[in-house]
Parts: structure tokens; sequence; C-alpha cells
């Protein structure tokens, strides 16, 4: 995935390679967007928030590619009617 939000670009390019992250929030459960609502819930689980301010974005659309299946395990952001063409 490929960000668009300013601080996490800027941690990248300082870092000079790609960060693997995963989303703020547990499978199945609500997306947080605020950094406080992050802390609250994750914070004993995480080494450190990013104040950035409130983020919006939809969620991504996961596919999984594995052996000769493609499946839409999350529909996010992403037009997802090519695969059913396939």
């Amino acid at each position: 995935r490929i960000p668009q939000n300013p601080i996490a670009l800027a941690i990248v390019q300082e870092l000079g390679h790609p960060l693997v992250t995963t989303s703020a929030n547990v499978s199945g459960q609500d997306v947080y967007h605020d950094p406080l609502d992050i802390e609250d819930a994750l914070g004993h689980q995480l080494d450190l928030v990013i104040d950035g301010g409130i983020l919006r974005g939809d969620s991504s659309t996961v596919i999984s590619l594995i052996g000769d299946q493609i499946e839409v395990l999350r529909e996010g952001s992403g037009d997802t009617s090519w695969i059913h063409q396939l």
C-alpha cells in the first residue's frame, strides 16, 4: 500500500525504505480515526501513536491470491468488479 498521508510519507522517506504496518484496529472491529481513540483502545499494545489529527479514509480492499483462487477478503474503497471477470 502506498500512503497518501504526509506524515507516513515523511517517515518512509527518512527511513529510505518501505515500512510494513497494520491498521490501527482489531480485526472485525471498528477502525479508529482519532489518535486519542487509538491511544485509549490500543495504547497498551503500541509503542507509539503519532497524533496527526483525525484521519478520514475508507478501508482498503483486501484480496487473497493464494493458489489458484482469487478471493475478496474485505471490500473497501477499491473497485473489485474486475475480479469476478477472471
